[in-house]
């Protein structure tokens, strides 16, 4: 089974319905709560969490005719805090050996390896960062 948390309202309801229409419903569960609390709620509950973190979005910009986005002071910072709460809850909810994929659609830094520095300094040899290397890939970094 699955759980599937949106603390979106539009967003929620928008998963539901792809839910239900691919047939997923009777297997998923769907829960509309701020993901800082699924630690508290759920603690070491999932054998897998896919923490899918909001973020600047800034590899979206580098798609051909988009402009870098002009973010206000402090916006990254802003997230890159949340990003650390919601990875610590996620980490949290896991079942002790489970498996936590961070997940976002940002090239910065700040909101990727700062955050997986973040939750390995939180929980000290107990986070196992495992790297993938997709062929193809190579010339991304």
């Amino acid at each position: 089974a699955v759980v599937a948390n949106e603390p979106n309202v539009a967003r929620c309801k928008a998963l539901v319905e792809n839910l239900l229409r691919t047939g997923s419903m009777p297997k998923a569960a769907v829960t509309q709560m701020d993901g800082r609390q699924c630690g508290k709620c759920w603690p070491g509950f999932f054998d897998a969490v896919l923490l899918d973190a909001p973020c600047s979005g800034e590899s979206l910009t580098r798609k051909e005719g988009l402009e870098m986005l002009e973010h206000p002071p402090g916006y990254v910072e802003g997230l890159s805090k949340l990003q650390c709460q919601l990875i610590r809850s996620a980490f949290e909810a896991l079942k002790v050996g489970g498996v936590l994929v961070y997940s976002t659609c940002t090239l910065n830094v700040q909101e990727n390896e700062h955050v997986c520095s973040f939750l390995e300094e939180s929980f000290p040899g107990a986070v196992e960062r495992e790297e993938i290397h997709l062929p193809g890939t190579e010339k991304m970094r």
